[in-house]
């Protein structure tokens, strides 16, 4: 279910986002937040965005549609539409991110 998902979702946040590995070397891990994001988010669904819970349950909450009743173009339409709501989430994970390392 959706807890599962949650769980699976935040223990792999990190997973490929090293400082000093390849082409990462002398780059700030936090430069690729966004992207670890969205890697992690559509984990088992990078093919198919709009069929991972995760996501149907992101857009739920942020746009009020149902997430059983979104489609492919429902998705698609929306990331488009919210384009910039979404880059600014992304970037907003990446600053608590590197807090909460920070205070580690």
């Amino acid at each position: 279910g959706l807890e599962a998902c949650l769980t699976s979702f935040r223990r792999g946040f990190w997973v490929g986002v090293e400082e000093g590995t390849g082409i990462l070397e002398g780059m700030d891990r936090f430069t690729f937040a966004p992207i670890a994001f969205v890697w992690n988010a559509t984990r088992g669904y990078r093919l198919t965005p709009w069929r991972s819970p995760y996501v149907r349950w992101r857009i739920e909450t942020f746009s009020g549609k149902k997430a059983e009743t979104l489609t492919a173009r429902d998705v698609l339409h929306f990331a488009w539409e919210s384009r910039w709501e979404l880059l600014s989430y992304l970037v907003w994970t990446g600053d608590v991110q590197r807090e909460a390392n920070r205070n580690r």
